[in-house]
């Protein structure tokens, strides 16, 4: 199906990684922005392991600086 996005679409796309995938060891976000969802990841699944990339340099430079 088709994603449609809204203004909580971070949160329903955790939401939905959580229910499909509860017991992953590792996930790559890709056009990670500012490492938000990864954070949220992060916090839910703190022994996984979570990498992020993005073509944007500024926005690999934000995420190392989100706070998990």
């Amino acid at each position: 199906g088709m994603w449609r996005y809204g203004p909580d679409v971070q949160l329903e796309l955790t939401r939905f990684l959580l229910r499909a995938h509860p017991n992953y060891s590792s996930l790559l976000d890709v056009a990670c922005e500012g490492g938000w969802m990864l954070a949220r990841l992060q916090r839910a699944r703190p022994k996984a392991k979570h990498y992020g990339v993005d073509i944007s340099e500024a926005m690999v430079r934000a995420t190392r600086r989100t706070r998990v």
